[in-house]
């Protein structure tokens, strides 16, 4: 008789042990609640289900999708902590077990994705957010069936494949507007109207055309000061899974920012704590204690800032990856597309395109000129 539910993730009353019972024996997997405990349980499971007697058609999407946000708390991780990635994974998860959570894995349909994909669209996300979400749904289904857990039936997975992507004006999901430059003015008018740290955040942005999360991880530690261009190595970046080096150029307007911030080598060089003394200092009585904050600024703590600042200066909201696409814009008249792909640190010269707007041969004569 195949076994109708996946066996439980336990806690031992008296050890505080966590267990899960399978063929009538205990296996014992850590401390309860914790990642480890968690990691083992899925592998105990995996392990389960793909012996002779669990076939894969007992499986659930609920306890599928279980499994699957067990791999990815290992996964999708930076530095020993989750990444955004993994925060969006279960957000997505969590709508398809909303829909059909006691639905048989081996019964997923492309008619079912397509439902799912529809609640998207109907919530008025964009179209490319819309394939992003659709994609990670079927990357889940991918794993079940990869490395030899078999979890799925392959034709699953080649069924919810067959489920193209939505393009461009030919669905009812909305479109985004490309990202625009920011007018110098707009970003000007809210000097007065944020913290000193973030508006050298912004500065630096201007100056290096750094990505917003960049800007604001960058530590005196990974910058290489030896010559007239400071390189800075943000140690987490966008392209990091892929292998990839990011450097970031860093001219005279931009080391003038980081000098006034910069203090320890480990140090963040725009720190939330300093933004929270300096306003204490100015608004209460002497003696008064600032709370204590973060090490360092988020990148939702940043755009929040700006997006304030917008509102008390009167301007159309604008955001830091506008900032970057300025930087763009003026690196592309200097050094041409070549140019631009090499100071944003773009693999592809297509990509500095949507960057740069209207007109280097090396990266560092153009910082040198505009940062």
């Amino acid at each position: 008789m195949p076994r109708k539910t996946i066996p439980a993730y336990c806690r031992h009353s008296t050890s505080g042990q966590a267990y899960v019972k399978i063929d009538g024996r205990r296996k014992y997997l850590g401390v309860y609640g914790t990642p480890e405990s968690h990691q083992r349980y899925a592998a105990e499971i995996s392990r389960w289900q793909e012996s002779a007697d669990a076939p894969p058609s007992t499986l659930t999407i609920g306890q599928l999708a279980l499994l699957y946000v067990e791999r990815c708390k290992t996964h999708y991780r930076k530095d020993g902590v989750p990444t955004t990635e993994f925060s969006a994974v279960q957000r997505v998860l969590k709508r398809v077990n909303r829909m059909y959570r006691a639905v048989l894995a081996v019964d997923f349909s492309g008619a079912m994705l397509i439902a799912v994909r529809q609640t998207l669209i109907d919530e008025g996300l964009a179209r490319t957010t819309v394939n992003r979400e659709v994609g990670r749904i079927r990357r889940m289904f991918r794993w079940a069936l990869g490395d030899g857990k078999r979890l799925i039936p392959a034709s699953v997975l080649t069924e919810l494949e067959a489920v193209t992507d939505l393009k461009y004006g030919r669905s009812a999901a909305r479109e985004t507007e490309p990202v625009k430059p920011v007018p110098d003015a707009w970003v000007e008018a809210v000097k007065t109207h944020v913290s000193r740290q973030i508006w050298g955040v912004i500065e630096f942005q201007r100056a290096t055309g750094a990505r917003p999360t960049e800007a604001l991880i960058v530590r005196p530690c990974d910058i290489d000061m030896t010559s007239d261009v400071w390189e800075y190595r943000p140690h987490r970046h966008k392209t990091q899974h892929h292998g990839k080096e990011r450097v970031v150029m860093i001219g005279p307007k931009g080391q003038a920012v980081l000098r006034e911030f910069m203090a320890g080598p480990d140090d963040y060089a725009f720190r939330p704590q300093d933004a929270i003394n300096d306003l204490v200092a100015k608004r209460y009585r002497a003696g008064a204690k600032p709370r204590k904050v973060g090490r360092r600024y988020t990148i939702h703590g940043y755009a929040a800032a700006i997006r304030r600042a917008c509102v008390k200066a009167k301007v159309p909201h604008w955001s830091a990856n506008q900032i970057r696409h300025s930087f763009g814009t003026s690196a592309r008249k200097i050094g041409g597309v070549e140019g631009a792909r090499v100071v944003l640190g773009h693999s592809s010269a297509v990509t500095s395109e949507i960057y740069a707007e209207a007109d280097q041969k090396a990266a560092r004569p153009v910082v040198a000129m505009i940062g």
